[in-house]
């Protein structure tokens, strides 16, 4: 874009302008501790709970604002391995970044 060549080499990485891959899994969590976590990949969003409301499943390509919760439409072992991948991602964060992920703090000392 800014008209730089590169030669006898290659930058790490790649362009921002590419298309992104359909089965990436984006991964979130709120910015409270414990509140919730999220992932989508394609037009699907999972949000887990932590067991304090009931776990919720999106068709974002039909239903952008979540208004229609399928989560009876998937299977449990779906459903389970959703939720087990996120909160391995949460504690790989936690443990690598010392919880500042779940914490919303720098430092946590639990």
């Amino acid at each position: 874009m800014l008209g730089y060549e590169v030669k006898n080499g290659k930058y790490p990485g790649y362009s921002l302008l590419h298309e992104l891959p359909e089965d990436r899994t984006l991964r979130f969590s709120c910015i409270s501790n414990h509140e919730c976590l999220a992932s989508t990949k394609g037009d699907e969003k999972y949000i887990y709970h932590y067991g304090k409301q009931p776990d919720e499943f999106f068709d974002l390509s039909k239903d952008p604002f979540e208004k229609q919760n399928l989560i009876s439409e998937r299977s449990k072992e779906e459903i389970d391995e959703r939720r087990e991948d996120l909160i391995a991602w949460s504690m790989g964060v936690n443990a690598q970044y010392g919880d500042i992920l779940m914490s919303g703090s720098v430092y946590s000392e639990e």
